[in-house]
């Protein structure tokens, strides 16, 4: 009995309540009014339970507002709906601070003293002008010789050269000793000329059929004069071709120059496109791309900022529309669509859903990188799995109530 009243007694002292107020206060006599429960220390803190992640999720249906220290992670989770961190909480931004005066100007230095003109010299007199002479009188034509005597024709010299672009022969060149004509090096096909062994340029190697000195610099210009050239350039390591100005584009293909056959196209916005001759990318492929190794994206955290959770994940994916179609080869035979059903998305629907996965090019036409909605499905898979966890929990409950039941009501 003296225990009882002893322990009654500590519970007394330790916990001052108001019953009027219903409020409790421990370490303190006067709780405040708004607080159920208000615990005052200088030395002592306040130890909620503490759980691993696994021991967390596991507790079956936490009631809104549960307060659990998760040791796994080392941060407080409270329950709403959803377990949410507190360290991941953030308050909303303070209010900006008004703009200070702005300081007075500093006075104006005096302006130094203006030198004084000086004087304007005399202007000399213009001298008069001379009188000109009379012309003389022109004299009369004198008479015309007789034709001298023609003299004798000389002897006839041997056949020249032939001239370039008059008639097909053969032209001279000089073999180090002598001019030589005949046809086994150049030869003059009636304004063309033909080469018909190996030519250097600046230089004595000849190992190939045109061979340049090997100096760094431009090598062949097709058009233009520098430092604005069509042609081809070489420096150190690397071969070079180039237009003249910068919105000029290097067209690749087959065929003549009037009768020409695009293949691969370097735009001068250094867009490349292979089959079309509008790229609106970096790289605009008409058709199909294949590979031996995946398409990597730079994803490294260092090129990062501002990284956030995804909140949505099951309600995105319940907006999106999955359609099978066929490509509108007839009104785009330029496009090399293939000819056969595809799956896929609406660009114009998504872009109502998951904008970041639709873009425009500068034609208006629209277009998906389906690998951006990879972060959607993964969300959507984990809010999925966590309503199944929670869906197991409650059946195994309800199993062993009805096993109770079962074995209670025998």
């Amino acid at each position: 009995m003296n225990k009882i009243v002893f322990f009654t007694l500590i519970i007394f002292l330790g916990f001052n309540s108001s019953a009027q107020n219903q409020n409790v206060g421990i370490g303190t006599v006067t709780p405040d009014a708004s607080a159920i429960l208000d615990i005052s220390s200088t030395n002592k803190g306040l130890l909620a339970p503490r759980l691993t992640t696994s021991q967390r999720q596991a507790i079956a249906s936490p009631a809104i507002g549960l307060l659990v220290y998760d040791i796994t992670i080392g941060c407080y989770f409270y329950f709403n709906n959803t377990w949410v961190s507190l360290c991941q909480l953030s308050g909303p931004q303070g209010a900006t601070g008004q703009q200070g005066t702005t300081g007075t100007n500093g006075n104006n230095g005096t302006t130094g003293l203006t030198g004084a003109t000086g004087s304007q010299g005399i202007t000399g007199a213009i001298g008069a002008t001379g009188i000109n002479g009379t012309t003389g009188a022109t004299g009369t034509q004198g008479v015309t010789g007789a034709t001298g005597l023609t003299g004798m024709s000389g002897n006839t010299g041997a056949t020249g050269f032939l001239p370039n672009g008059q008639s097909i022969g053969d032209t001279p060149y000089w073999d180090g000793t002598q001019w030589v004509v005949n046809s086994l090096n150049i030869d003059n096909a009636g304004g063309h000329v033909v080469i018909w062994n190996t030519l250097g340029l600046y230089t004595t190697n000849t190992t190939a059929q045109l061979n340049f000195n090997g100096a760094a610099g431009d090598m062949i210009s097709f058009f233009g004069s520098a430092p604005n050239i069509y042609g081809f350039g070489m420096q150190t390591a690397e071969l070079q071709m180039y237009t003249a100005y910068n919105n000029d584009d290097i067209v690749f293909g087959y065929g003549a120059s009037a009768n020409f056959t695009e293949n691969v196209r370097f735009k001068g916005t250094r867009n490349v496109g292979i089959g079309t001759s509008t790229p609106n990318y970096k790289l605009d492929v008409n058709g199909t791309v294949a590979g031996v190794n995946a398409y990597v994206q730079t994803s490294d955290a260092r090129y990062k900022k501002n990284i956030q959770p995804i909140t949505e994940g099951l309600s995105l994916v319940a907006k999106m529309k999955p359609v099978s179609y066929e490509w509108n080869k007839e009104a785009y035979p330029k496009k090399n669509f293939e000819n056969k059903p595809q799956l896929g998305f609406i660009a114009q629907d998504m872009e109502k859903i998951v904008p970041q996965a639709v873009s425009k090019d500068s034609s208006g036409y629209y277009g998906m990188s389906y690998t951006t909605l990879i972060p959607v499905l993964v969300k959507a898979i984990q809010e999925q799995q966590e309503i199944i966890t929670k869906q197991n929990g409650r059946i195994e409950k309800l199993e062993k109530e009805l096993t109770n039941f079962t074995h209670s009501s025998k």
